[in-house]
């Protein structure tokens, strides 16, 4: 069955993501195979992070596909397509959660990587626990919404006292999952403005880092879109899906970007070399007091007096 238009645009946006965070995770591969880097347990969060956002792309096409070319209530015109769409939410909302957390677990494994220093080690277990115990609640609540489960995909029990509200539950866990994002974000930011770098370096590396503010932005937008609405029946997955997916996807490119400037150092050596008389520039590796040299990181970082 052909796709409605705000099925097409939900479609677009979610392939999109998903082919963004698929290049990001190869270049990210990619850049360690070229600098001899062993794989870590980051990389397999991440390469879980993206098996699940296949099967989340997968079931929103399936289910689109299945209830009529779209995801919004108010164009399904049985009453099996409002199952498959409330069965669509009910899946989905569990593939997120448990993709958002694979991704955080994986940028904080790499924190504990790069930072080796015990304070910074303290604020990336803090995190790491933080991360469990909220993947751990939501996880329950969004798959026990119902009394009985199956409820959750009834669309006249769905608004009843027998499941929590929807809205309440989107709203408590993106506000928590916002916060937990924020907390990540300033385990770095909070180490680079310490190092004694050129302000030119310092605002290059914080703003790779506070890309990651995006993914607080499109998380805010799912709050926004879904408390414009009244009760369950009118809330579509149109705009759903679609911040979800950019808010995956942005944070999947945070994830590796930091990853890549060894790749991008090798590359620009090896065509110095092809394009020279052979003799290949290397620029030095600094080592900082919180972690690794930039070989390995990524980073460029300094030594630094830091207590």
């Amino acid at each position: 069955m052909p796709l409605r238009s705000s099925g097409l645009d939900t479609l677009v946006v979610n392939v999109a993501m998903l082919g963004i965070s698929t290049l990001a995770i190869i270049l990210r591969f990619t850049a360690k195979l070229k600098t001899h880097q062993p794989l870590a347990a980051e990389d397999a969060f991440i390469l879980l992070s993206l098996a699940i956002l296949y099967a989340y792309v997968g079931i929103i096409l399936y289910a689109m596909l299945q209830a009529g070319g779209t995801l919004e209530f108010k164009e399904a015109n049985t009453p099996a397509s409002i199952t498959i769409i409330l069965q669509c939410i009910y899946t989905l909302t569990i593939l997120l959660t448990t993709l958002s957390t694979t991704v955080k677990l994986s940028i904080l494994l790499w924190y504990r990587t790069v930072f080796t220093k015990h304070a910074v080690r303290i604020h990336t277990l803090v995190a790491s626990v933080l991360c469990l115990l909220w993947y751990i609640i939501v996880l329950s609540l969004s798959i026990f919404r119902c009394n009985p489960v199956h409820h959750a995909w009834d669309i006249k029990h769905v608004n009843t006292t027998q499941c929590i509200s929807y809205k309440k539950l989107v709203v408590g866990s993106e506000a928590t999952n916002i916060a937990i994002d924020f907390l990540i974000m300033c385990i770095p930011v909070a180490v680079i403005r310490r190092l004694q770098l050129s302000a030119k370096r310092k605002v290059l590396l914080v703003g790779i880092f506070c890309l990651g503010g995006f993914v607080c932005v499109a998380g805010s937008l799912r709050i926004v879109y879904i408390t414009g609405y009244r009760d369950f029946e009118q809330v579509g997955l149109y705009q759903g899906p679609v911040w979800c997916s950019v808010e995956i996807g942005v944070a999947t490119v945070c994830a590796c970007l930091p990853m890549l400037g060894p790749l991008f150092r090798k590359t620009r050596e090896e065509s110095e070399e092809s394009s020279s008389t052979g003799q290949l520039k290397t620029a030095p590796s600094h080592v900082s007091s919180y972690g690794r040299s930039s070989a390995d990181s990524g980073i460029e970082m300094v030594d630094t007096d830091i207590h």
